[in-house]
């Protein structure tokens, strides 16, 4: 795992190295598909371009397709394996409404516009390569903005992260349960950090955003029990006074602050930073972080 970790910028750059000729007709709208350590991609994009793109883009997780999806709506299957039961479904559906389907995978799928990606890998880990192959197509087909030197900044900030900050993090958390907080636009960057804490460290992990759980959740915490940590963004400026509020009542907390100019590099590096986070919380708990036997015993059941 520590080697996986350390290779993630590398891999960037070798996911942005895959061929691909896919061009994608006008479309109305845009569903990104997966699951699990698929999944985490399409929520990324979706907060990403959030701001950017003027063609909606909407993350499903589950066996049914929306009812909006047609012939103009663009389908990002992710699927690491190639045999993730839910995404295949929503991929079945969409061949029959004749939606334009883009698959990024490591398995056995030979449909049109598929992006084959490297195997072997843990999917969690297969990140850069289930993220990056989206945004180029997208990018080819002038759907958004040139993203070169965003994903430069991105590439030359993680290859200068400073480890320590992450197991002076993982040494705060103990035994106790993490809750991650941020804003609203880093979603996907508390739920990556949940998700890595889940699978790595074996532990629950909780999540939320702000301005949300300040109408519902800072209700009902007695913090003491927990290992509060606050994402700190430059452009959290709109939410400031309500996360200063918020550490009146939650008091005992950790802040961890983005680096980076562009909102990809400050994204990925507040990934790379959890990441991190759940390996060393995971060898303070001698825990194997490959390993993951519960998920394996509900995959073979279905």
């Amino acid at each position: 795992m520590h080697e996986m970790l350390e290779e993630m910028p590398d891999d960037i750059e070798k996911a942005l190295k895959i061929k691909q000729k896919i061009r994608i007709k006008p479309v109305e709208n845009i569903l990104v598909c997966g699951m699990g350590g698929s999944g985490i991609s399409a929520d990324i994009l979706h907060d990403y371009l959030k701001l950017e793109s003027k063609i909606s883009i909407i993350v499903d997780k589950s066996y049914n397709l929306p009812a909006f999806v047609n012939k103009k709506t663009l389908v990002f299957i992710l699927t690491y394996s190639g045999t993730t039961a839910e995404t295949l479904s929503m991929m079945k559906e969409a061949k029959k409404r004749k939606a334009q389907i883009v698959v990024v995978t490591s398995g056995n799928i030979k449909e049109n516009n598929t992006i084959h990606i490297p195997g072997g890998m843990l999917p969690r880990m297969a990140l850069p390569y289930l993220f990056f192959p989206m945004l180029n197509t997208l990018e080819n087909n002038g759907l958004i903005k040139k993203q070169g030197k965003n994903i430069k900044e991105t590439i030359s900030l993680l290859k200068k992260f400073d480890t320590k900050k992450a197991k002076a993090i993982a040494d705060k958390i103990g035994k106790k349960t993490p809750v991650i907080y941020s804003y609203d636009a880093f979603s996907s960057v508390v739920a990556r950090w949940k998700d890595e804490i889940n699978e790595n460290s074996k532990i629950i992990a909780h999540e939320a955003t702000f301005t949300e759980l300040n109408h519902n959740e800072i209700n009902s915490m007695d913090f003491g029990k927990f290992a509060v940590i606050i994402i700190r963004d430059r452009e959290d400026s709109g939410t400031k006074k309500q996360i200063e509020a918020a550490k009146k009542l939650i008091k005992n907390f950790t802040e961890v602050q983005t680096s980076g100019k562009s909102l990809l590099a400050r994204m990925f590096y507040a990934i790379y930073f959890g990441d991190w986070v759940s390996y060393y919380v995971s060898e303070n708990l001698k825990h194997n972080m490959e390993a993951t036997p519960n998920i394996n015993f509900v995959k073979d059941r279905i």
